[in-house]
This record gives C-alpha cells, structure tokens and sequence, in this order.
C-alpha cells in the first residue's frame, strides 16, 4: 500500500493513505491510549453509594507513571566507548564521550513546550510507545547568515537539530520499521504558527492570527508535503534525505497468537503483529484494580466523615441553649445542663 502510493503521491493519497494508517493499524492502540488517559487524568469512572458522595481519587495512575518517567531519564547523561590500544585510540576515546554527552544535554533541552527526554519516557510509561521527531532549526544553524569564519566556528559547537516528542497518536507510520520509509503528522496549529514556520503559506491563511487550521506533513526520504485544512499546502523535496521520526516499545507487550479459520493457515486478519500488541503501558492490566481502590477510599472517606461530623438533633424545653452550648464548645468538652433542676431523662438528643 505505501510504495504504491510513494509512486503516485497526491494531496488525496496522501489523506486516503493517513486515514487507513489510522483506521486499520492504529486505531485499537489509539483507542486504549484514550482509556488509559482518562486514568492518569483522574477522570475515570468508579461507583459510589448515591449522588450526593463525592469521588475521592487517589492518583495512582499518575504516581505510577511519573515515577517511571523519572526513574527512566537522567539529569546528567552518560556516554562510554571502549578504547582499543594506545595513546591515541585512548584520546579519541574521551573526546568521542565528550561529544556525544554534549550533544545528548543539547537535545535534552526543551525547545519544545516540554523536555523531550522526559515526555518520551512518559509516553513510554503511559502508553507502552513513543515517536520522536527530529527536526532541522535554521535559527541556531544561520541558514540565512552569510557565510563567514565565525558563522564556521560556531557550527563546530552546535547541532542544527532539535528533538521534539509529539504525541504518538498525532504520527502515523508503519509500525515495525526501524527507519520508516514514510510518515505522516497531523496537527492543529494556529494561523499565527503557520506563518512563523511556513511562510510559504502566509497568502494561504485567513481569519485571526490565532485561528486554528489542521495541517499534514508528509515526509518520505524524498518528498516533503504540507497539506492545510485537507487542501494542498506547498512540496519540495526533502533535503534531510531521510524520514526523520524514530518509534519505540517499552518491550512490556507481546504478539497475540493467531487465530485460524479452520484450514491450515491463519487468514490475514487474525495472524501478525498489531501494534497493540507492544504498545502496553504500565496501566493497561492494573485499571480493575485502581477502580476497587478508588472506591474502597471513597466510601471509607465518606463514612469517615458521616462519623466524625455527624448532625446533632436537639428538642425539649432547653434545646436552643443546648445547641448553643454545643457550637460554642470544642472537641471532648463536658456540657452542663442549663437547667439542673429537670432530670436528664427529660432531654431528648438524636444523632
């Protein structure tokens, strides 16, 4: 399906090729990611005993999956390469690791809204997978700047390249390829963006500067396609040469067996690999027992405070100094009675 549409690359492919991506191939990961969502949010559902308890959620899911992300990324990267023999290979050696810890802090630092490193690691916590984008920045390479020995001397000491962790159900791709020989990514953006990043299409935008259109971006090695609003954007080639998104399992999950049809083969829907299969996250077989949780607490804070706060009922003759008395008086306080000469039988209190 993807080479035939490589071959014949049109704005409407494009759209038919991402929706079956969707549809077909991601749709049921995509779906559990929406549940397992709703969990971190702590807006899943739990029975209570009537209208009037309040939910009382603990947070669980969201402790769980934070403390993997931090477990995961570290605040100061480490690199190692084993040297061969002698001096040289030894002085290689320790530039080699000095490059690669500098470059790891460079794309760890947050161009984005959020570290990249970090919000990997949770998506890899939430949702069993993350896809992350690489991204050319004209801005910190001098694209535009004339060339000049300081322009050369400062390239030697930055990467033209950003990370950026988008949400993976916002990138459709084929799933099990190491390098993607496509992808497609769909986002909102406001017109004000657009224009920023595309200029190209400024004449294309209407309305208010923080209106929003949907844009696709296609990358294959050869192509570069922007689409607005389901409508041709611009095209050119794409001069990274490359796919530049990455996808990843966190290894939690596990092809299902397949199911035969009663011949001796499996028929096509019911053998391979899904990617629902591997996208587990660390919630996905422990939501039953958030839910018992959740409304074990509920009720025990419900009937906690029915205990402890627990309306006081006052009638006879001196019910209205009694109740005053109480209000008035603090915890464990002894009351007297206002009138000593009447019996206490003769007060009724009900609680």
């Amino acid at each position: 399906c993807g080479e035939d549409y490589l071959m014949k690359l049109t704005a409407a492919a494009i759209l038919d090729l991402r929706n079956q991506l969707r549809e077909d191939v991601w749709n049921k990961a995509h779906s559990h990611w929406r549940e397992a969502k709703t969990y971190f949010d702590m807006e899943h559902k739990i029975q209570v005993g009537g209208a009037n308890v309040p939910k009382r959620l603990l947070g669980l899911a969201r402790s769980k999956v934070l403390s993997m992300a931090d477990t995961m990324v570290t605040d100061n990267p480490v690199v190692t390469r084993k040297a061969n023999q002698g001096k040289t290979n030894k002085r290689q050696k320790d530039q080699d690791e000095l490059w690669g810890q500098g470059e790891l802090r460079d794309l760890s630092l947050p161009y984005g809204l959020q570290p990249p490193f970090k919000t990997a690691a949770g998506n890899l916590a939430l949702y069993g997978c993350t896809i992350v984008a690489l991204r050319w920045n004209d801005a910190r390479w001098g694209t535009s700047e004339p060339d000049s020995a300081e322009l050369r001397k400062r390239r030697k000491n930055i990467s033209p390249f950003e990370l950026v962790v988008p949400h993976p159900a916002r990138i459709l791709l084929p799933p099990f390829d190491r390098e993607p020989p496509f992808a497609i990514e769909t986002g909102t953006y406001s017109t004000f963006q657009v224009k920023r990043d595309y200029p190209q299409l400024a004449g294309k935008m209407r309305g208010k500067d923080f209106q929003l259109v949907e844009l696709v971006i296609f990358h294959s090695e050869e192509e570069f396609w922007v689409l607005v609003d389901g409508e041709m954007g611009f095209k050119r080639a794409n001069l990274l040469g490359f796919v530049p998104y990455a996808i990843a399992f966190n290894s939690r999950g596990m092809e299902s067996a397949p199911v035969y049809s009663g011949g001796s083969s499996p028929t096509a829907s019911s053998a391979g690999a899904n990617p629902a299969d591997f996208a587990v996250g660390i919630l996905d077989h422990c939501l039953g027992s958030i839910v018992v949780l959740d409304e074990v607490f509920t009720g025990v804070a419900h009937q906690t405070r029915e205990t402890l706060y627990r309306q006081t009922y006052v009638a006879g003759p001196d019910a209205e100094a009694i109740a005053e008395q109480k209000k008035q008086a603090e915890a464990g306080s002894i009351l007297t009675m206002p009138n000593t000469d009447r019996p206490i039988r003769d007060v009724v209190v009900l609680q």
